[in-house]
């Protein structure tokens, strides 16, 4: 009994336990319940949920870029060989492209023939420091120390880190930067000039710094922003052929580019090839190449690389800047392939807006710019590649013409060593194909003129270097020539406009027609500029042709074209009340627009203050006009020249 009574106490002692825990454990609930109502306890769950929801996204959002780069790479072909001389590549890049292009200029000169600087600077201007790159790089204050980028230069030369020097002096460099530039100012670009004249004579550098251009890429293209504008895609209308400048300083005489429809392709390539894991390097997954028809039918073509600036690369801006920059149409008749490595947005490394590297996110500070550097070694590794179908066979001498008759020529030409065949080229096409040392082309039109040129064949099937060029006619009556077609019209301003048109089989030149009066006679090039007419005038234009004995053939039919405007632009900079009350802009629902261009102005009051440019009779937009430097703007309110800066 005893026991049985201690048991039971000890049971009623452990139930009154259990009830009074029951109670506690009620209470610290009710407390931990009104704990959690306090308003600073809910505003530091709803923080912790929400930060805890963010770092969620970010993984998500890595694994997604991550599987997507795999996935784009895995279904996109691999970068092709093509027939590319390694020893006459060149580099171009706008900004941070333009860095990048000076960094594979330096430390691969050995495989260089020239750059062209869009925006750019000196070559280790950042020295691996984010904060010199956005200060001393971009702004220009503290300035450039161009002896010390010349010092690391020359120790990095004799380390083996970047190509002898020596590999620079005959090379070709094209400079660009634009009055109304704010983001890389001139001052910068100048000290490039400087560097570069280290180790090139000032005789082979060419810099064009008197354009009223802002931060951007200038082209001809009407369809593209106005000059004085940075903004995406950082492509502007400058009536100012940049790409093809900066290709002609580099490689000399170029044929005219292609106005019409291109014969090339764009072409989409792995760049995991490359650079393994390349959106961890804030690279893409996927390249382009442009390549003309006849660099993909094997004939011995050059490289240029494009290196594209920050927002410009295929995922924020598509194909923008590969198909609009201005390179495809002058390598389309130049057996120029164009290549254009592309980044991507990244957060680790911190590159947000897919800059190329050219302040060392993405290595030891003292590699980023040399041979080890990841994307620099990732690019070349790329030229490598296109340039491994290369055939070295040398061009045929001792080509001429053996016979002519009414309706076929016929060649002749000395051995090439090494070369299993040849290809005859008439006119700019293959004609034809042979193992022997003379070809005969048949199926001629009577009394024409025809040119022709010679090329070797290797065994992989790629041309070696074609033959110097010679012509004959063919005997007998000339055939009526052809109707010209294709006119187009360029480079219209208030006294000249150029056209344009496709060439006729046959002719040995043309004639141009301004209202039915001839205006260009003996022109042997598809072009014809004229100059001396009025502004703001309608001209219409027709071609005809005329072959070798002189005898001119149909017109074509008219095309018109305008020259624009000669009204002197000005600016105007007062507050956007007094704006509106001179007639340059109006006032709708408390806001100020420009008057013709509607550009936003923002607020109706006397305290925003507006800088208009008048490009017309009462035409107005926000901004400065486009013939004007950045340094002295005219105000025509006060009569004074004062400097305005443009952000």
């Amino acid at each position: 009994k005893p026991q049985r009574h201690t048991s039971t106490h000890n049971h009623r002692a452990s139930l009154s336990h259990e009830k009074n825990q029951k109670t506690t454990k009620t209470v610290h609930k009710k407390k931990k319940k009104k704990l959690c109502e306090t308003p600073k306890v809910k505003k530091m769950l709803v923080k912790h949920v929400l930060l805890a929801t963010l770092a969620f996204a970010c993984v998500s959002l890595v694994i997604a870029r991550q599987t997507q780069s795999n996935a784009n790479s895995s279904s996109v072909a691999s970068l092709k060989a093509y027939n590319v001389d390694i020893h006459r590549t060149s580099v171009s890049g706008l900004s941070a492209g333009a860095y990048f292009a000076v960094q594979m200029h330096i430390a691969y000169s050995s495989i260089m023939v020239g750059a062209g600087v869009f925006a750019g600077g000196p070559y280790d201007c950042a020295e691996g420091s984010v904060s010199t790159a956005l200060s001393s790089c971009m702004k220009g204050v503290p300035a450039p120390k161009v002896s010390s980028f010349v010092t690391t230069t020359n120790a990095r030369a004799t380390n083996g880190d970047v190509d002898p020097t020596s590999y620079l002096a005959d090379d070709k460099v094209f400079m660009f930067s634009g009055t109304l530039d704010t983001t890389v100012h001139q001052s910068v670009m100048d000290t490039l000039s400087q560097y570069y004249q280290t180790f090139i004579s000032a005789s082979q550098i060419s810099y064009e710094n008197s354009i009223a251009a802002a931060h951007t890429m200038p082209t001809t293209d009407h369809d593209e922003n106005p000059c004085d504008k940075s903004k995406t895609p950082f492509i502007s209308y400058c009536n100012y052929d940049g790409a093809g400048l900066a290709l002609k300083q580099i490689y000399g005489a170029l044929n005219a580019p292609n106005t019409g429809v291109l014969s090339g392709q764009l072409v989409e390539f792995d760049q995991s090839e490359f650079i393994p894991d390349p959106t961890s390097k804030s690279m893409s997954a996927t390249g382009w190449l442009y390549v003309p028809n006849s660099c993909a039918q094997n004939q011995s073509c050059i490289l240029h690389v494009s290196f594209h600036g920050c927002e410009q690369d295929y995922e924020s801006i598509g194909d923008e800047y590969i198909s609009n920059a201005g390179f495809n149409a002058w390598a389309d008749t130049n057996n120029m392939i164009i290549l254009y490595p592309q980044t991507v947005k990244s957060y680790t490394p911190y590159n947000p807006n897919a800059c190329f590297d050219w302040w060392g996110y993405n290595n030891d500070p003292t590699s980023y710019d040399t041979k080890s550097g990841v994307q620099m070694k990732g690019a070349f590794a790329m030229i490598n590649r296109i340039a491994s179908g290369f055939v070295s066979l040398v061009a045929p001498t001792g080509l001429e013409v053996a016979s002519v008759q009414n309706h076929s020529i016929s060649l002749q030409w000395s051995p090439v060593k090494g070369a299993n065949g040849y290809v005859v080229i008439r006119n700019g096409v293959q004609v034809g194909s042979t193992i022997n040392l003379y070809y005969n082309d048949t199926g001629l039109a009577s009394a024409t003129l025809y040119t022709y040129q010679v090329a070797g064949i290797a065994q992989s099937g790629a041309l070696g270097q074609f033959s110097s060029t010679v012509s004959a006619t063919t005997t007998g009556i000339a055939p009526p020539l052809a109707v010209p077609t294709g006119l187009t019209i360029s480079g219209e301003t208030s006294t000249s406009v150029t056209i344009g048109w496709d060439a006729v089989l046959g002719a040995s030149g043309y004639y141009v027609y301004r209202n039915d009066s001839r205006v260009g006679t003996n022109v042997t090039e598809t072009s014809y500029e004229d100059e001396g007419l009025s502004a703001s005038t309608v001209y219409a234009y027709t071609v005809s042709a005329f072959n070798a004995v002189g005898r001119e053939g149909p017109t074509s039919a008219p095309i018109d074209a305008t020259t624009t405007s000669s009204f002197e632009c000005k600016t105007y900079t007062s507050n956007n009340y007094d704006q509106v009350k001179t007639g340059r802009a109006y006032e709708k629902l408390g806001l100020c627009y420009a008057v013709g261009s509607n550009d936003a102005m923002g607020l109706y009051n006397i305290f925003v203050i507006t800088t208009l440019a008048e490009t017309a009779q009462d035409y107005y937009y926000v901004g400065q006009c486009p013939d004007t430097p950045s340094s002295q703007k005219h105000n025509v309110l006060t009569g004074h020249t004062s400097k305005i800066q443009i952000n």
